[in-house]
């Protein structure tokens, strides 16, 4: 038997949801991280995939427990073929809290080490 009452329970918790105070704090050091990146102009590698892709990321938004990601990927196969750097945009929004923690992971970890290797070897 289908219910509707995930749904409807769903829609409650969402709209009823308060923001994680040990998310927004990683939030916030993540965007400090951004910023730092975007004002010296590196990108982020994100290897986590087969493909190795670099990655621009804006300011991340978390509000009402979900956090909200703009970035810009670059498509590798039209590098590859035009030898032109052409951006996609990509919006994600996650609003599960253990995946939310998990990308905030995987961001500042490309991002410290960036930003380190840019500090050490100046690339």
């Amino acid at each position: 038997i289908f219910t509707y009452s995930y749904y409807f329970n769903y829609s409650l918790n969402y709209h009823n949801m308060k923001p994680s105070k040990t998310v927004s704090k990683k939030v916030a050091t993540i965007n400090a991280l951004i910023e730092t990146a975007n004002n010296n102009g590196l990108t982020v590698t994100d290897t986590t995939g087969t493909w190795q892709t670099e990655y621009k990321y804006k300011p991340l938004i978390y509000s009402r427990g979900c956090l909200f990601i703009k970035s810009e990927e670059l498509d590798l196969y039209k590098r590859l073929k035009y030898s032109t750097d052409m951006w996609n945009k990509e919006n994600d929004q996650i609003s599960n809290e253990e995946d939310i923690k998990a990308t905030l992971s995987q961001i500042k970890r490309m991002y410290t080490t960036r930003i380190n290797n840019f500090n050490k070897y100046g690339y």
